[in-house]
């Protein structure tokens, strides 16, 4: 749903990417070398938080 409004926004289609693995999100981000938005819906946002923040070397912002 979000991808879709980010494109009728005015979006290029080819710069929105679903992506469901967090993995394979970090390996995409990683690998990409520029500026990396992620928009995560909440159901998600904890896990890639923690994702993130390990490959970062930083605590989960609830152990700051």
């Amino acid at each position: 749903d979000l991808a879709k409004r980010l494109v009728d926004a005015g979006f290029a289609a080819d710069g929105v990417v679903v992506e469901t693995d967090l993995d394979k999100l970090v390996e995409k981000m990683t690998e990409h070398g520029g500026n990396v938005y992620v928009v995560p819906n909440y159901t998600s946002m904890l896990d890639i938080h923690g994702k993130l923040a390990a490959l970062c070397g930083s605590n989960q912002f609830w152990e700051n």
